[in-house]
């Protein structure tokens, strides 16, 4: 291959390059990226699912505590074999969350 060969590889490389950033451009100024949905998220909508708090118990087990629309899951995370686990699921606007419970002790 000549110099030229590689010359034009270059530009025709740099030509498909610009062709596929106009087009993004493009989709974006006319709201196709919007309503993919999947491949190109909204920033405007609020996103449904948050991670609120992560805790390392050891090398490979891991308490989650996550956002799902209005309700907090704690799981216990555990990679390989052994299945994740639910540990407890409440309301995260639940106003008895995080009172201490009675034991009837008056003392």
């Amino acid at each position: 291959m000549d110099p030229g060969d590689y010359i034009r590889f270059l530009i025709a490389l740099g030509v498909v390059i610009a062709l596929l950033l106009g087009l993004a451009w493009i989709a974006r100024r006319s709201g196709l990226a919007g309503r993919l949905g999947a491949l190109a998220p909204s920033s405007k909508k609020e996103k449904r699912l948050k991670v609120i708090e992560a805790l390392p118990l050891d090398s490979k087990k891991r308490l989650v505590l996550l956002q799902w629309d209005r309700r907090e899951h704690l799981i216990l995370l555990n990679p390989g074999n052994a299945p994740d686990l639910l540990i407890d699921s409440s309301r995260s606007d639940d106003p008895h969350k995080d009172s201490q419970p009675d034991d009837g002790d008056a003392s």
